[in-house]
């Protein structure tokens, strides 16, 4: 995913969020892939999660309902990441 690959290019550059999202942003919906509308759609859709983004951007620990999504997904006997951190 685009989105997701110019974020992690962002953060290894050392940019803050503010300044690496916009430009994430832009580069996932540019191009000529997408039509107006759904270009619109998707911008809506990644803007609704922007807490989710800026929080894996900024390497924060997932919210309580996050992390107990995460346990429902890992496999059988593998640990999962405590739901309180400290």
């Amino acid at each position: 995913m685009i989105l997701s690959q110019k974020l992690a290019e962002a953060r290894t550059r050392g940019e803050n969020w503010e300044s690496a999202w916009p430009v994430a942003l832009e580069a996932a919906l540019g191009g000529n892939l997408l039509t107006s509308r759904e270009c619109g759609d998707w911008r809506t859709a990644f803007e609704d999660q922007i807490d989710v983004w800026s929080a894996a951007y900024e390497r924060r620990p997932g919210s309580r309902p996050e992390l107990a999504l995460h346990r429902l997904e890992e496999p059988a006997g593998v640990k999962a990441q405590a739901l309180v951190e400290g």
